[in-house]
């Protein structure tokens, strides 16, 4: 089941992708690319962002796939991602991806971040509060900016804790939905993330019960 508001979340990335490679591609500043109006349009962001979340892309790797496989001159266009071909041609990058073994190398980038960011937050948790239990003076810690862990670190410590999903809540569901690399890697650890990932969004329901 696809969530409204992941749409809205990859809808916004592919879009910000997209004129980032188009820039680099015309060895221009994002700043100079300017889209068709009939062509940039919420509705088109979306469908493209329903076909990015159905294959299991990154925004990042959909836009890259679609700029390596386009073979129109003058594209690809915001009106050509969410076809049959868009989906071929992320599923060929795939392909091209895993015969150099550049995708393991994807993978292994995003669990090692995953790995670290937690191990980083739990040993500064354990060297402030002198335990690895997530009790009052942690989640404090969790709460606060200035303790500087990722937001997806926060709520996956502290899934139950209202204070940190109304915080780090929004921030977190769209650091996992941009990367499903931290969504696999967490799954990998046998963290619920998905559970969590509902949790996040619809925050009225922040009962945790494994």
């Amino acid at each position: 089941m696809i969530h409204e508001q992941d749409l809205k979340i990859v809808a916004q990335q592919l879009r910000k992708e997209f004129i980032r490679v188009k820039a680099q591609t015309l060895n221009k500043s994002p700043g100079q690319i300017s889209l068709r109006a009939d062509q940039d349009t919420y509705r088109n962001w979306e469908k493209a962002a329903r076909v990015c979340l159905e294959e299991g892309a990154s925004a990042a790797d959909f836009i890259k796939a679609a700029f390596a496989s386009c073979s129109n001159p003058m594209g690809p266009h915001c009106n050509m991602l969410s076809g049959e071909g868009a989906r071929s041609w992320y599923r060929n990058y795939k392909v091209l991806m895993a015969l150099d073994d550049t995708e393991r190398g994807f993978k292994d980038a995003a669990s090692s971040e995953f790995e670290s960011s937690m191990m980083t937050c739990l040993t500064s948790l354990r060297s402030l509060t002198g335990s690895l239990d997530i009790g009052e003076h942690a989640l404090m810690l969790l709460r606060r900016e200035y303790t500087g862990y990722p937001a997806y670190v926060r709520v996956i410590l502290a899934p139950h804790d209202e204070e940190v999903l109304d915080i780090w809540g929004a921030e977190a569901l769209k650091q996992l939905i941009q990367d499903p690399g931290l969504v696999d890697a967490a799954s990998d650890k046998g963290i619920n993330i998905d559970k969590i990932m509902n949790i996040l969004r619809n925050p009225q329901e922040i009962s945790f019960n494994g």
